[in-house]
């Protein structure tokens, strides 16, 4: 069961999606539109960065429905 999410990836907005795999529907599900931050608070962030605050690397993104899975992705837009 999922019910929280970081990523770190370089600062590139080919990372875009996280997505999960819906056994029910066989088919991949959006669980989260990855930010990617050039400013953050008024702090340059390039490179490297955790998502949702590249802060704070313990903070996770919550704001969607907990999901159970067996695969997750990350992907370009």
């Amino acid at each position: 069961m999922i019910d929280g999410l970081i990523v770190q990836a370089d600062d590139n907005d080919a990372y875009t999606m996280l997505e999960y795999w819906s056994e029910p529907i066989s088919d991949w599900v959006l669980a989260w539109d990855i930010p990617n931050y050039d400013d953050y608070n008024g702090v340059n962030v390039y490179g490297m960065q955790t998502r949702p605050n590249p802060f704070d690397n313990t903070e996770q993104y919550t704001d969607f429905t907990p999901f159970l899975t067996n695969k997750k992705r990350i992907r370009g837009k």
